[in-house]
Formats: structure tokens, sequence, C-alpha cells
């Protein structure tokens, strides 16, 4: 299980707990708590964010670039100097920007999907939980229901034996 989604349990179970006196909660509500409350969905936003930012760089030309030497220059002996400066510009041919771009927006798809598919991971785990705990809750009712049953027996045997009607 990941950090993420124990921490995002962990919340869920919190705000679950501190409120549980309060109100039950639909499973509905428990999936839509832990899903708000989880940490993940903070992360996968700023995972998209920055798979944006890729995606806007790559539509992008090339950046030119100025290049400069300068030769001869504190030497005894020479009296000239030699200054070289060059200007390049890149210039993309064959769709590499829109391969660029593609694959950015397949980076975000990707990313997207698996946001996704943790959202859909965190909610069968709750589910799961739900599950356990509303067992849990049938067993500890179903146990109570024993104990009233078995005092009540007891009381009626002592009861009877009280009367002396049963020897």
């Amino acid at each position: 299980m990941h950090v993420s989604t124990r921490a995002a349990l962990l919340a869920a179970t919190l705000v679950w707990a501190t409120s549980a006196s309060a109100q039950t909660y639909t499973l509905e509500e428990a999936v839509r708590t832990a899903v708000a409350s989880s940490p993940q969905g903070e992360a996968t936003a700023a995972r998209l964010d920055g798979l944006t930012a890729v995606r806007s760089a790559a539509d992008t030309n090339p950046a030119p670039t100025i290049d400069g030497t300068v030769e001869n220059i504190g030497t005894p002996g020479f009296s000239q100097w030699q200054i070289d400066g060059t200007y390049n510009q890149r210039l993309e041919r064959g769709g590499k920007r829109a391969a660029r771009v593609g694959l950015a927006q397949g980076d975000i798809a990707v990313a997207e999907a698996e946001a996704l598919v943790r959202r859909l991971d965190l909610a069968s785990e709750v589910q799961a939980l739900y599950v356990e705990a509303q067992a849990a809750a049938l067993s500890l009712e179903l146990a109570r229901s024993r104990v009233e049953i078995a005092e009540t027996l007891a009381n009626e045997v002592q009861r009877r034996v009280d009367e002396a009607r049963d020897p």
C-alpha cells in the first residue's frame, strides 16, 4: 500500500472517527471524504501543472544562440586582436515540434489515467474497509444481543432457583 494511500485512509478514518458520534457515513460519503482528503489530488494537480508547462515548452521554437571569442588579447608582440562572433538559429523540419507536443500531450494523458487509477484504488480500499467496519458493527450488535439473551436466561434461572421450582 502506498504511503499516500495510507495517509488518505488515515485521514478518512480520523475524520470518520471524530464525527462518528455525530453521524454515520454512507459508503458514498466515506469514499467521497477519503478521496477529498487524500494528498493524491494535490500531487496530481502539481504533476499536471508541470506536464502542461512541459507541453508549452515543447511547442516553442528552438532558442537562438550567440557565441563569441576574443583572441590575442594581452599577449606581447601582437598588435592585433581577433574577435569572432556567431549567431545560430536551428531550423526544424519534418514535424519535430508536432512530435514533441504529441509526446508531451501523451504524458499528460498518462498522468491523468494514473491519477484515475489511484483514485479508484483508494475508493476500492475504502469500500473494503467500509464493509469490514459494517461487519464488525453487526458482529458487535450480535454479541450484545447474545449477552442480553444470556443475562435474561441467567436471571430466569436464578428466579426459578430462588422460587425452588427447579431443584
